[in-house]
Parts: structure tokens; C-alpha cells; sequence
């Protein structure tokens, strides 16, 4: 944990492909956290399978259990110094219930003593208690909204352990480490560990919310505060992949393998950035390396012939709409099997390597670039002649859980992009329902 005294919750980061999760969906692919702290490709189900959910905390549902199961607090009469200081050693053990055991007796014994509400959120998101951790946070941060370490632990919760990772929950996260970073950097006592921790957070979910420009600068301020934190380290090459830096992604992620040479996370996003140069023996070693490291960690892309994807996205578009259907004959309807630089740089900022679609207008003068949370889509600078849509095969059965999900994803792209042939932008596009 990170208090002074005590922990917040964070986690190390690996990424979501980011990782973030390891996360890391990055950008374009989510974020997530893993039970070692590392950040991952994307956000995880129970199963430790990358993917997104409908559901926004809350009414996010709890793992299983009315009531956390708290193991056995020693006692300690009513010093709540004391249960602070056991809550904090256990958590660090990671013995949670325990910890969660100790830090309810705190809250009880001192209900407005922020730091026993730290402790017991941060408890609570450890034993994947998630509605009641963010009822916990939030009891901390109305007692002290400035606690600078209480901000950084809400932020990691919201941007990296929450499985149900949605634009609202990370932009969250993100007012959360901003507000934090400002904070820590008025404090009389500087904690440059601290605020390179709310720096990195800053970056995480800049990242995930494709604006990963953006995140290299926070990534770039927590290494200069702390040059040996290794998670701002690989978060750096993380927003160097999703800026089409590629060479310079491959050599920090080599760098850093070389110094751990069994993170699955590290060989993972290095697969990421080979496969998008091209090299795909290379990518594909890299890939299974960190699926026989970390097997449940990982997604696989759904298996399908480019026959049968062909087949799946001509039912989608049969069950379109009429007036949709009509809209799509004014199109070129593309799917190839991932984005190319040349896709790729036709924004600037570049568009993500992990984007499921791209929208071109053949019959305007501009267009807006843009890159969804969850790299859904794209919009590129218009060129002369017919509009065109892209799907990007390899992406969207990387984000599909299932063949039954890969439907569904296809169906809800196809219809992201028509709102774009519609003329909306990414927001009305979002507020439409098509994110």
C-alpha cells in the first residue's frame, strides 16, 4: 500500500495492453489489473478473460457474497492506531480478509478517520467486494476529498481493478489522479514516489481512452520523479505502440525484458508491437511465450475462417435496418485482417494499432480523426471518391469473447461506423448508443 502508513490499492504494471490492462483494452484494447498487479491487455472477466462489460459500477454486482468473509482481526482493545497498523501489515502480506477483518473494527472504532476508510476499500477491491469498496472510497474522500493518497487509490480502482471498464469508470479514475497529482505537489512534505504514482494513473487512463499523445507526457513526468519505477517504464512503451512508434517500443519492452525475462506482460505487448511491423513469426513466438506463462491472463482471438467472418458480417448487415441497408450502398464495405501503417497514419496523432474499424468520407472536404475507449473505431481524413468502412478482422476476434460475442461485436462496428456515414461525430455517436 502507499499511504504513509499504509497502502492504496495500487497495482504494479506489466500491459492492458495497454493493459492496461496490462492493460492495459488498451486503449484499444482495454485495461485491467491482475491479481499480481499487473496491468493487462484488457478488462477480464471472473475468468481472467480480456473483455468489456455492459455493466457500470454500480449496480456492479459483488463476487458471489452478501458480506465479505473478514478472517480473524488480532485484537487490540479500542487503539485504532493499532488496527491501522495490523490492517496495513496484512494487506501488504496479501492477507485481505484479514486486512478487511482489521480495517472494519477501524471504521468502527473511528468512522471518520479517513485513512480506516482507505484501508478498508482498498480490502474490499482486493477480495473483488466492488460496490462496497466504492462506497468505501467514497466515505473516505467526503471526509477529505484533498487526501492525496485516498485519490490515488480511488484512481488505480476505477482506471485498473474494476472489471467492468467503461469510459465513465476511467474518466473517473483520470479526475481522480489529476486531482490527487495536484495535491500531492502542495503538500509540505514532498512525496515524489506518490506523485510519479498519480502521474503514471494519469497515463493509464489517458491511454485507454485513446489519447495516448497525452499519456507519454504524464508516463514521461513519473519517470523523471521516479526513474525506477518499472511500471511507468513499460506504460511508456505501451503509448509508444499505440502512437505507431513501433521501433521504439520494441527496444523499451526488449529493455525491460531482458531485466525479467519471465514477465508474460512484457513478452505479451511485445508480441502486440511485431505484429503490427509485420513480423509475424516473431509476434506469434512472443504470444505464446505469454500465454504459457500467464494462460488465463491473455485473450485469444476467436477462431474463424475469413470465409465464415465474410458470412457473419453479410447477417449482420442483412439484419439491418432498412433505412440502414440503404445507407450502405453508398459505401465500400472492407474487412481486412489488421490496420496498416499506412491506416494507421492518416490521423495525427496516428490512430491505434488495436482499432476494430475505420470510417473514411470520399465525399467531403475533412473529417474528424478519432479513437474510442475501447478502439472501436476510427475516422479518417477524407479522400476523393466513394466512402469507405474497414473492419480490421484480427481485432475485433481479439475483443470478442466468443463466436457468439464476435457477432455482437461486428453488429455493434458495422453500426458505430454507419452513425459515422451519418455524418455524427464520436460524441453523438456515443450518445446514441453506438459506442
Amino acid at each position: 500500500m502507499c499511504r504513509s502508513r499504509s497502502m492504496s490499492g495500487s497495482r504494479t504494471t506489466g500491459p492492458v495492453l495497454t493493459s492496461a490492462a496490462v492493460t492495459g483494452l488498451l486503449a484499444c484494447v482495454l485495461v485491467g489489473c491482475s491479481g499480481d498487479g499487473k496491468r493487462r491487455v484488457a478488462p477480464v472477466d471472473d475468468a481472467g478473460v480480456p473483455r468489456r462489460s455492459e455493466t457500470f459500477c454500480p449496480p456492479c454486482a459483488d463476487r458471489g457474497m452478501a458480506e465479505p468473509a473478514g478472517a480473524e482481526c488480532p485484537q487490540t482493545g479500542d487503539d485504532i492506531d493499532a488496527y491501522l497498523d495490523s490492517a496495513t501489515k496484512l494487506y501488504d502480506q496479501g492477507k485481505f480478509a484479514a486486512a478487511y477483518g482489521c480495517s472494519q473494527i477501524a471504521v468502527d472504532l473511528g468512522p471518520t478517520a479517513v485513512e480506516a476508510h482507505h484501508l478498508h476499500a482498498a480490502s474490499l477491491a482486493a477480495l473483488g467486494h466492488y460496490r462496497r469498496a466504492q462506497w468505501a472510497f467514497a466515505a473516505a474522500l467526503a471526509l477529505d476529498p484533498d487526501d492525496a493518497e485516498t485519490l490515488a487509490a480511488a484512481a488505480d480502482f476505477y482506471i485498473n481493478i474494476l472489471p467492468a471498464k467503461r469510459r465513465e469508470t476511467t474518466s473517473l479514475g483520470l479526475r481522480y489522479a489529476t486531482r490527487g497529482a495536484g495535491r500531492a505537489t502542495t503538500r509540505r512534505r514532498t512525496d515524489n514516489r506518490l506523485r510519479a504514482r498519480l502521474s503514471l494513473l494519469q497515463g493509464e487512463a489517458l491511454t485507454d481512452l485513446g489519447r495516448a499523445a497525452e499519456a507519454l507526457e504524464r508516463v514521461d513526468e513519473a519517470l523523471a520523479l521516479a526513474p525506477d519505477l518499472h511500471e511507468a517504464s513499460f506504460e511508456r512503451a505501451v503509448a509508444l505502440y499505440h502512437l505507431v512508434r513501433f521501433d521504439e517500443a520494441e527496444m523499451a519492452l526488449s529493455s525491460l525484458l531482458a531485466a525479467n525475462s519471465n514477465d508474460a506482460f512484457l513478452h505479451y505487448q511485445l508480441g502486440l508491437v511485431l505484429e503490427a511491423k509485420g513480423e509475424s513469426k516473431a509476434a506469434r513466438e512472443r504470444l505464446a511465450r505469454a500465454a504459457a506463462l500467464a494462460p488465463n491472463e491473455f485473450p485469444h482471438p476467436v477462431p474463424i475462417t475469413a470465409e465464415a467472418f465474410d458470412e457473419l458480417l453479410a447477417a449482420a448487415v442483412a439484419e439491418l435496418p432498412a433505412d440502414e441497408q440503404a445507407l450502405l450502398k453508398g459505401v465500400e464495405l472492407v474487412v481486412v485482417e489488421r490496420p496498416s501503417r499506412d491506416d494507421l497514419l492518416l490521423a495525427d496523432p496516428p490512430f491505434s494499432p488495436a482499432i476494430v474499424g475505420l470510417f473514411r468520407r470520399g465525399d467531403a472536404a475533412s473529417a474528424v480523426g478519432g479513437v474510442t475507449m475501447a478502439g472501436r473505431s476510427a475516422r479518417a481524413p477524407a479522400q476523393a471518391g466513394k466512402t469507405l468502412v474497414k473492419l480490421y478482422r484480427r481485432n475485433l476476434r481479439r475483443l470478442a469473447r466468443d463466436l457468439e460475442d464476435l457477432r455482437a461485436q461486428v453488429r455493434r462496428t458495422l453500426r458505430h461506423e454507419l452513425g459515422h456515414v451519418r455524418g455524427w461525430d464520436e460524441a453523438e455517436v456515443r450518445r446514441r448508443g453506438r459506442d
